[in-house]
């Protein structure tokens, strides 16, 4: 009887964590996404250069998202975890490598991104099948 209460306890404990989890990634890959694409379309605008681009990434898309990920690595493993964890690291590498793209215009750096940005799109599809309605 204890056991099955402690791996009930154990498993209540773990359902809050992913659901607290769940809900800080919304607001962090929403802030993050966000900032990013308003970034991208002032460049595109020429409201602001391209290293002003790389800082902006640098400077608010990147700390947020890195922090998340270090927390999502410290989680206890699920399958939903092991999403994030390939999610976060996948568009993590990709915005790093745009922001050398664009302060170096290095040809491997773009290619970088552009793989790691569609493994990031592709990781997200999975984790999305993953997250609670």
């Amino acid at each position: 009887m204890r056991r099955w209460l402690i791996a009930g306890t154990a498993l209540v404990l773990a359902c809050r964590q992913d659901n607290t989890l769940v809900d800080d990634f919304h607001g962090v890959e929403r802030q993050c996404l966000a900032t990013f694409t308003d970034a991208l379309h002032r460049q595109g605008n020429n409201e602001i250069d391209e290293l002003a681009f790389a800082q902006i990434v640098e400077r608010d898309v990147l700390p947020p998202w890195h922090a998340f990920r270090v927390r999502v690595d410290g989680a206890p493993d699920s399958e939903l975890v092991r999403a994030m964890r390939r999610y976060f690291a996948d568009r993590e590498t990709a915005w790093q490598a745009y922001a050398v793209t664009l302060h170096h215009d290095d040809p491997q750096a773009l290619a970088t991104y552009r793989q790691k940005n569609a493994e990031a799109d592709a990781d997200a599809q999975a984790l999305a099948k993953l997250l609670p309605r």
